[in-house]
């Protein structure tokens, strides 16, 4: 990971070259696509070369302003607030601090400042990319910005049994007991022999009595 570049301490053409190289590790730290630096880039080295205002593309403006940002998040500082004098070269714009650049580090800016911040803070790298070639208008931008990201579905797994309310348990209906098994106790059946005894005892017993009482 490539280090950042101190700005204040530099001086004259370098801090061109140390905001590109400071927006390059910002991006490439945020997980921005290779085709976006590479376009910021291209179109960044075009305007130093134009070096005039007047002369830069919508596109070159854009990719000015984004570099400028990029290298410094927290803003492109207050000259965007208090519109001081304008600067006439893009050199100019980098070497001395209390100077603007027209539509680009002005209140005229300020929209596609905010539409940077927080489409970045989106990773829409695709959008900040259709911004600054063109294909996307700033009105299509806002849009995109306002959109709200979607909420990504819990994973299944690991998932915590749901939990009962106490009125779920209370209405569902209760669960008998299963009843106990009978074993059936066996009957004592008498046998037909065992009856047999019985009888022939009883009429021995009748014989003996009419003998003892001389009925016969």
């Amino acid at each position: 990971m490539s280090a950042r570049i101190r700005i204040k301490s530099l001086k004259g053409d370098q801090k061109a070259e140390a905001y590109l190289t400071n927006a390059k590790i910002y991006l490439e730290n945020h997980g921005a696509t290779p085709e976006l630096i590479s376009t910021l880039e291209q179109l960044y080295n075009s305007a130093l070369t134009k070096n005039i205002p007047s002369k830069l593309t919508q596109s070159e403006r854009l990719a000015l302003l984004a570099v400028k940002y990029f290298a410094s998040p927290g803003g492109t500082g207050a000259d965007v607030h208090t519109q001081t004098k304008l600067a006439r070269y893009v050199q100019s714009w980098f070497k001395r601090s209390g100077k603007d650049i027209k539509n680009i580090d002005t209140p005229v800016a300020l929209e596609a400042e905010q539409l940077l911040r927080t489409l970045s803070k989106k990773k829409r790298w695709d959008v900040i990319l259709g911004l600054i070639n063109g294909t996307v208008t700033l009105a299509q931008a806002k849009e995109e910005a306002q959109k709200k990201k979607p909420r990504e579905r819990k994973a299944k797994t690991g998932a915590k049994p749901r939990k009962h309310s106490k009125k779920a348990k209370e209405e569902a209906p209760a669960t008998l007991a299963p009843a106990p098994e009978v074993t059936a106790t066996p009957v004592e059946e008498k046998t037909a022999s065992g009856g047999e005894e019985e009888a022939s005892k009883e009429a021995e017993a009748v014989a003996e009595q009419i003998i003892a009482e001389g009925l016969v």
